[in-house]
């Protein structure tokens, strides 16, 4: 067996076939042409699966997927029940995924289903795939999201708010993009609502000392009042306070008091909060040139 499979085609061509993966690879990208190629892989499968070479089944499994023949698995999936092919296809789907094209994976997720031997296979598809909608849904879903998280940081830094809020949407974006568990979104969630209550506290007291006046006398202002008390100086319109007040609620719900949030809902979360801040802050730069105009 060290010397490798004979394979004999039917016009009495003899290969030597070796038994390694990357020789029997070149062996076969030499062949002249696909006649030749469809009779060696026939040959090969007979001497593998029915023959004296049974038992190297994963050794022709691994090289149907690196010639790009997946197509052959699934024809013939019956030949490859043993252990050592499906812990085979198991290692390959894991990490080297490079071989797989979307439809190859969903052929094989259909097959590997019902096959109880084959479960952890069809698992480890099932977390390719979510894995792969979660990059979707954090990376994908909305390209202008990523410059407008700059222009919020640039807006912060400008009017010289504490670095904590900056660092703190850097969390956000982060934890957003590393989240997988459904915790995962609940801690994004909840860093997105103390993201709104930092800023707004910061606007807020920026346009008290910028009109010369108290937000609530003598008391602490609640988020609420802030929201109440940029809407009655005029920085937001009244329906854009409810607005606020209600994607306030949202994060509120999603984050620690309900930990229900889930990939969808943080995202939609995560990205009006971000046009939020940055509404915000522009609009305080047109507020400070019209206080500054009533002034001179």
């Amino acid at each position: 067996m060290n010397d490798g499979i004979e394979v004999i085609l039917h016009d009495e061509k003899k290969f030597q076939t070796p038994i390694n993966i990357n020789d029997m690879i070149k062996l076969y990208l030499k062949m002249p042409d696909e006649y030749f190629k469809s009779q060696f892989l026939a040959e090969l499968r007979y001497k593998i699966c029915e023959g004296e070479f049974k038992g190297l089944e994963y050794f022709l499994l691994e090289f149907l997927i690196k010639i790009d023949r997946i197509d052959q698995i699934l024809i013939y999936w019956d030949k490859f029940n043993d252990k050592s092919s499906i812990t085979k296809l198991w290692l390959l789907i894991c990490y080297e995924s490079k071989y797989f094209s979307p439809q190859d994976l969903e052929e094989i997720k259909k097959r590997a289903k019902h096959d109880i031997a084959k479960k952890s296979i069809y698992d480890q598809i099932m977390a390719i795939k979510r894995k792969s909608l979660h990059q979707e849904l954090t990376e994908k879903a909305n390209p202008e999201i990523n410059f407008d998280v700059e222009r919020v940081r640039e807006e912060m830094d400008h009017f010289g708010f504490p670095k904590e809020l900056s660092i703190l949407l850097s969390e956000i974006e982060s934890s957003y993009r590393e989240a997988m568990a459904e915790k995962d979104f609940n801690d994004v969630a909840d860093k997105v609502r103390k993201l709104l209550d930092q800023l707004i506290t910061q606007v807020s007291d920026r346009v008290a000392h910028l009109k010369n006046i108290e937000i609530a006398k003598g008391k602490r202002p609640k988020p609420s009042r802030r929201r109440q008390f940029l809407r009655e100086q005029k920085l937001i319109a009244k329906n854009e306070q409810k607005l606020l007040d209600a994607i306030y609620d949202i994060v509120s719900e999603e984050g620690t008091h309900s930990l229900k949030s889930s990939t969808e809902r943080t995202r939609i979360c995560r990205n009006i909060a971000v046009e939020i801040c940055l509404y915000l802050l522009r609009r305080l730069r047109e507020f400070e040139g019209e206080v500054s105009a009533a002034n001179s």
